[in-house]
């Protein structure tokens, strides 16, 4: 007899005793070909998405799949009311402006870093409060863009107790939204912003404030940072042809990005709907479709993306007209492909 360590009924030819009678946890057959794992044995049913060989053929049908299938449409504070079934997009997500945790254009430097925890707590609970859409499965991004924006992060780098106390306030606004809503996954937005043209160059003093910032905690409590791979350029505009260096250096640097114990963190990268860049003949259109695509195709290439977002602010931003009629001069969203083969 041969054991059967998984229960599955299938024994393994490594494992073997002699005796008239079998006894619990041993069987007569010796063809297990993983006597840990109760999904494999000869038969199993094996589909693309198994890493390991469960039929005990010998092979795997396993092919790779994209990061990840799951993508958002993100408003900014607020939620779709549109039926996005055909679009395969997802509403499960929402970026909250800075003004809900003490930050915007209202405000100073100073008077962002003066804000008590028991202000900035005041005001974001009144915020969750007027949302009711954002329950516990809804992940919320802090937009903080003003009056530090995470890419002018190594501006400050030349006085450590400034820049330190910048981060604090950071933290100190990611902190409360942990506190006000404990079961709520939350990312930071802007981690990373990358260089218009993605030069190396151009991006190499803010990689420094990325990495400053991250020696000091900054991430260490976030579920997700959000890198940014809008599309700045149209075909017409001459640095269009940058888009590709653009999406990479955005993903390459924030998966590169560690929690002080060492860790990644997950991205949530945000695409766009437009062309956003006041010095583009495109500011405001809705980028080709093939752009698009281009852009995904690479964001499906880092193992680090979590999730996926294509933010706009709202169902019928200025900008695009009308969400659906973007959809429609682009045919369709390219929503990564996670079935199996037939």
């Amino acid at each position: 007899f041969h054991a059967d360590e998984d229960g599955d009924g299938y024994g393994n030819l490594q494992s073997s005793i002699e005796s008239c009678e079998a006894a619990d946890g041993w069987v007569e057959n010796a063809t297990d070909c993983d006597d840990n794992d109760p999904l494999a044995y000869p038969g199993a049913k094996e589909t693309c998405r198994d890493e390991s060989d469960l039929n005990c053929d010998g092979e795997t049908d396993h092919i790779p799949l994209p990061s990840t299938c799951e993508v958002h449409l993100v408003e900014q504070s607020t939620f779709s009311s549109l039926d996005l079934t055909d679009t395969g997009l997802m509403v499960g997500s929402v970026s909250v402006h800075g003004s809900a945790v003490k930050s915007g254009g209202n405000y100073d430097l100073d008077d962002f870093l003066g804000f008590t925890e028991e202000q900035i707590t005041t005001t974001f609970t009144n915020y969750v409060s007027n949302h009711e859409q954002i329950t516990d499965d809804i992940i919320v991004i802090l937009d903080i863009e003003h009056p530090v924006h995470p890419r002018r992060f190594h501006t400050y780098l030349e006085d450590p107790t400034l820049f330190a106390a910048i981060i604090g306030a950071f933290k100190l606004r990611i902190d409360v939204a942990r506190a006000v809503l404990p079961n709520n996954p939350i990312g930071l937005y802007g981690i990373v912003t990358p260089h218009g043209q993605g030069s190396d160059t151009g991006f190499s003093a803010a990689r420094e404030g990325y990495a400053a910032a991250g020696a000091l905690g900054l991430y260490d409590d976030l579920d997700y940072v959000v890198p940014v791979v809008y599309h700045r350029f149209g075909e017409t505009d001459p640095p269009f042809e940058t888009l590709d260096d653009m999406t990479h250096q955005a993903l390459q640097e924030s998966a590169a990005l560690r929690r002080t114990d060492g860790r990644a963190i997950p991205l949530f990268p945000f695409l766009s709907l437009t062309i956003f860049n006041g010095n583009s003949n495109h500011n405001g259109e809705a980028p080709l479709p093939g752009s698009v695509d281009l852009v995904m195709e690479n964001v499906l290439q880092y193992p680090e993306v979590a999730l996926i977002g294509f933010w706009t602010g709202d169902d019928n931003s200025a900008a695009v007209g009308n969400i659906t009629t973007f959809f429609e001069a682009v045919e369709m969203v390219p929503i990564p492909d996670c079935s199996c083969p037939e």
